[in-house]
């Protein structure tokens, strides 16, 4: 039998292993490295068969749910200081009280923000209790009741954003092309975020998983572009990938192909070679690059954990001022859907296999079919096509941007506040103007040679002078017929 150990041992051993948490290794043993960011209570894992089996049987339904309900039961034992080997060997009776207590008391905490803990919060809490329970053969049949448990207060003042909003975030100049297409795929095709990338990085969408996405060549066979061969195209969600653990597909519209077509021919014009392998959303090299030289080692994976995909859409949101959270955009297109749905542009049951929901007993024997006949797949097309218009933002296909493009809009904005007109810049080819030969140009505008034919003084009225000297001009004598003579600075 293995040897138990306190909870100061363990928390102390947890303690010093947790600044060596790297990597996709998960839990392993002591002389191991584990992820960064991982649950400092790994080392009950260690030492504990038990609970390594119960925490790998619920790995099997769903890796969330493992990881989550093992830091539950963990913080519950510490907060009674007692092991979880230890709780599952109490009498049932002091199982359940204490069950109950626990309850109770995070009914009763005040945070440090003053609020208290969610009703959901307190909900998982005792779920996680009672299955570790059930697998003890202790089995939790007292009805212990939460109030509220339906009642979501972290997201009250959250709503479904408008199509604005997603133009917003989506072409904005802090958002770079990796993002703008990993928010396309939830908000325009309806994915979860952990279909770009699973919890641990070590599966996610890949270009096989588009079949009508197609990568072309030059004459000398060298890569150039990735096209989309019709649209709505399709994307097969594999069963690892989904929610529900049976596969399903749905559809990208063509402001979404768009995106990712761009994020897709950047890669390629970076050097990378697509295959069938290759992951839709990808890690990129100066991430290997960070990863190699802070902790000597080289990740192979090259999909991003659901976290990261999480973190680096919530960094493109801050940075336009929307404070939701990233999984709003999944929102966004159900509440598209059944805007659609009310205007009768697709019927209940597209919308629930769009979202990857399970559905009643009769879409079993349709949608949930892998392979379709022709005429249905044509049906499911059109019917993509008609919520379209009401999935995608208001920004056309025309007006779609890149990084590069909101860069010169940004620069053409500041020549036009200088004084210069469209027409001068077109001419001057001031867009692509860098270091001194912009210079030169800017210096010889606010010279005023450009205006002024190379004149340097001007004469204007008494009553003009306070104008000009507001605007940079600098006053140099009054003439005997009370006009005055200004002049442009010496740059």
């Amino acid at each position: 039998m293995l040897k138990q150990q306190s909870i100061a041992e363990l928390a102390q051993q947890s303690a010093a292993i947790s600044d060596l948490e790297i990597g996709r290794l998960g839990h392993r043993g002591n002389d191991r490295q584990r992820k960064k960011g991982q649950s400092k209570f790994g080392v009950f894992l260690d030492r504990d068969k038990n609970l390594q089996r119960w925490y790998n049987n619920l790995k099997r339904g769903s890796e969330y749910t493992a990881d989550v309900y093992f830091r539950r039961i963990c913080n519950f034992c510490t907060e009674i200081r007692i092991t979880p080997d230890e709780f599952q060997k109490l009498p049932q009776k002091e199982i359940e009280e204490k069950a109950q207590d626990y309850v109770n008391g995070l009914e009763e905490t005040v945070r440090p923000n003053g609020k208290h803990y969610a009703p959901q919060y307190i909900d998982s809490n005792l779920k996680a209790i009672k299955s570790w329970a059930d697998w003890n053969n202790k089995k939790i049949t007292k009805k212990i009741k939460i109030a509220n448990t339906n009642q979501t207060p972290t997201l009250e003042d959250e709503q479904s954003p408008t199509p604005e909003q997603l133009a917003m975030v989506l072409y904005a100049p802090t958002t770079d092309t990796r993002t703008r297409a990993s928010i396309a795929l939830i908000a325009m095709a309806g994915g979860r975020l952990q279909v770009q990338g699973n919890k641990n990085g070590t599966d996610g969408l890949l270009i096989r998983d588009f079949p009508d996405l197609k990568i072309l060549t030059d004459e000398s066979g060298r890569q150039k572009e990735v096209a989309f061969v019709q649209f709505p195209a399709q994307i097969i969600v594999r069963a690892p990938l989904s929610k529900t653990r049976k596969q399903y597909f749905t559809m990208v519209i063509e402001e979404c192909a768009a995106l990712l077509k761009t994020y897709l021919d950047q890669r390629i014009s970076e050097g990378e070679v697509l295959t069938n392998d290759s992951p839709i959303i990808t890690v990129s090299p100066d991430a290997k690059k960070i990863v190699r030289n802070l902790y000597n080692i080289d990740d192979k994976e090259p999909f991003l954990s659901t976290n990261n995909v999480s973190k680096h859409i919530r960094n493109a949101m801050r940075a336009v001022g929307i404070p939701y959270r990233p999984y709003v955009w999944r929102s966004y297109f159900d509440t598209r859907l059944m805007h659609a749905e009310s205007q009768q542009l697709i019927t209940h049951a597209y919308a629930q296999f769009f979202m990857g929901h399970k559905g009643d007993i009769e879409r079993t024997y349709t949608l949930n079919k892998l392979r379709l006949p022709p005429d249905v797949m044509e049906g499911i097309r059109e019917a993509a096509k008609r919520v379209q218009k009401v999935i995608q933002t208001r920004v056309s296909k025309e007006d779609i941007v890149t990084v590069e493009d909101a860069k010169a809009l940004g620069k053409e904005t500041w020549f036009l506040s200088l004084g210069f007109t469209r027409e001068e810049i077109q001419k001057l080819d001031m867009l692509h103007r860098e270091g001194p030969e912009l210079q030169a140009v800017l210096r010889q505008k606010l010279q005023g040679l450009l205006a002024e034919n190379g004149k340097k003084q001007k004469v204007v009225s008494a009553e003009e002078v306070r104008k000009y000297v507001e605007e940079g001009w600098e006053y140099q004598a009054t003439l005997p017929t009370g006009q005055c003579v200004i002049k442009l600075p010496d740059l």
